[in-house]
């Protein structure tokens, strides 16, 4: 009989040890929505967001109250009262940048109800959206987490972060997760919520769903951009950064124009109902093995190289052929996880790294004469690429595949297009026609698209820790100056523009016929600012505004669309 009570007595303590370490929401009087037990919330500045956001049936009062992880009451935080209104209260509270406290609540009418909410902590947040190389359903491998990583499950419970984090097996973020806790060495936890889907649609709405909001019910749970931004709630709300990888799923039949419109839409949805300003990080998608899209979704790879709203990454090459060649090798998703991790710690924390800014061309390339070291006669096409504003040199021995040319509307075929690093300049790409020569007499447009196949895929400029290749980013069509393409039906001019802009400036635009006109503004992180649509336009001559407006100081660049044609050039604001 002794022995009985003792072991009852054991497993009444193992129980209490329990709900100290992992407390419960009482049930019935106050149900949180955030913060939930062993979260983590967003650091901003020196400071910790946390979202209150809870309802009661029974309750217009209650107060709250941090405690540390040894039970002492945090100085500064005793215990501040909060009105329900309608039952509900959402508001925010800034609490100390601290690892392992509680936030105790008690009601102050109606049923008396008190509990804690325990094991949160204050670190780097991240939202995931997209398909499912976002979701997870990469080549099954596993990327041991390092340090204190947490992802938010369907479940609603905070759990230690590990793949999968929302799909079937590997996903980039674990390996996003540890280089960038290395980079900014700051000693703060991870927090990951995995919304992704795989299959769905942006502009297309194919069976797995589509990412456009229902507006007549904003939090629509039976669709994906429903359960998304409920679980964005339920995590708190404020995120560093939203990250987004789809594309595949409108890759054919959509053109750039609706897809950049529906990120954008997207974007703003999220900011919206979330109540809080959005980050979002994107990466180019890569091509996949027996593609049916003749030019390997260039359209919408060209829709990514500069969506609105959103900072480009880098691009994803490499689904293995021997698993199921349409989501990542082992080798892509460390690599991805990598150019993540690089954006966030450049751009939000200033901290340099090898892994972003990413490779870029230049937005024309260039039809030249062929000269003696050349193995062609005739002329090339020459490609400037560039890291950021400055020229890269690549440092590669072999010929680079994935090239596409359009000569008079027609591709060459592509096993006659070779093409190399210029050895007098190794930030440039030269690349032939083995078959005829590229004439100025024709129109030329030069597109880029890597496939599925890693062994082809070999532009590199040897800076990356995982040793894989610091892919060039797609491009579709962009112009070859010195050919019929170099020659539009527009001129660019800038009499009298002033060029630094303190409050107004202008460009005039020479148009040989009528044509839309329209032009936006990138900051030298490639994210859009702001858009502005000057109409239809007759021909000859017009001159159009552009306003400081939102833009602080720094170096942008204006890209000018007139009709299918792109125009570029940079002004500094004082």
């Amino acid at each position: 009989m002794r022995n009985r009570l003792i072991r009852c007595y054991r497993v009444l303590f193992l129980l209490a040890c329990l709900d100290l370490l992992f407390p419960r929401e009482s049930e019935g009087q106050v149900h949180f929505v955030c913060p939930l037990p062993n979260a983590i919330l967003q650091k901003v500045s020196d400071s910790g967001y946390m979202r209150l956001t809870l309802t009661s049936p029974s309750s217009s009062k209650i107060r709250l109250r941090l405690i540390g992880n040894t039970g002492v009451e945090i100085s500064g935080y005793g215990w501040k009262d909060f009105i329900l209104r309608n039952n509900t209260l959402d508001t925010f509270y800034m609490v100390p940048v601290l690892n392992n406290f509680y936030l105790e609540w008690q009601t102050l009418d109606g049923m008396i109800d008190s509990n804690v909410i325990g094991n949160l902590c204050i670190g780097h947040v991240f939202g995931i959206a997209g398909q499912s190389n976002a979701q997870g359903w990469s080549f099954p491998t596993y990327i041991p987490p390092q340090g204190n990583i947490r992802m938010l499950l369907y479940s609603d419970s905070w759990q230690k972060g590990e793949d999968p984090t929302g799909g079937k097996s590997a996903s980039p973020w674990i390996q996003m997760s540890n280089t960038l806790q290395k980079l900014l060495n700051d000693s703060l936890p991870i927090g990951l919520v995995n919304v992704a889907i795989g299959g769905t649609g942006l502009v297309s709405k194919p069976a797995a769903g589509w990412w456009q909001r229902n507006n007549s019910l904003h939090l629509d749970t039976s669709t994906i951009y429903g359960k998304a931004v409920e679980r964005f709630q339920r995590a708190g709300s404020h995120f560093e950064a939203i990250f987004w990888i789809q594309g595949e799923s409108d890759a054919i039949g959509v053109t750039g124009a609706q897809y950049d419109s529906a990120f954008k839409r997207l974007v703003e949805d999220f900011e919206e109902d979330l109540q809080e300003p959005v980050t979002m990080l994107h990466l180019q998608i890569g091509g996949q093995a027996a593609n049916p899209e003749k030019i390997d979704w260039g359209i919408i790879r060209e829709a990514q190289r500069k969506l609105p709203l959103s900072t480009l990454v880098g691009t994803a090459v490499g689904a293995p052929l021997g698993f199921d060649a349409i989501h990542y090798a082992q080798s892509t998703e460390i690599m991805v996880g990598d150019r993540f991790a690089g954006a966030v710690a450049k751009l939000l924390h200033h901290v340099p790294n090898n892994f972003y800014p990413l490779l870029l061309p230049q937005n024309a390339a260039s039809l030249v004469e062929c000269n003696s070291q050349d193995p062609y006669n005739g002329y090339k096409i020459a490609l400037q690429c560039s890291r950021g504003d400055l020229p890269v040199e690549l440092k590669v021995s072999d010929a680079l595949k994935g090239f596409q040319i359009r000569a008079n509307g027609r591709f060459i075929d592509t096993s006659k297009i070779f093409a190399k690093v210029e050895l007098s300049d190794l930030s440039k790409i030269d690349i032939f026609s083995t078959v005829s020569s590229l004439a100025p007499s024709s129109e030329l447009k030069l597109s880029y698209a890597l496939t599925a196949d890693l062994a082809n895929a070999n532009v590199c400029d040897n800076d990356s820790t995982t040793v894989l290749p610091n892919y060039l980013v797609s491009f579709m069509d962009i112009p070859v100056l010195g050919s019929n393409a170099g020659v539009p039906d527009v001129t660019i001019i800038f009499p009298n523009i002033s060029n630094p802009v303190l409050e107004e400036s202008m460009f005039v635009i020479h148009l040989k016929k009528i044509a839309a006109v329209n032009y936006s503004v990138y900051d030298m992180a490639g994210k859009m600012v702001y858009s502005k649509d000057a109409g239809l336009l007759s021909e000859g001559s017009h001159a159009i505004q552009i306003n400081r407006g939102p833009l602080t100081c720094g170096v942008y660049e204006v890209v000018v669309a007139i009709g299918s044609e792109r125009r570029f050039f940079k002004i500094i604001i004082l």
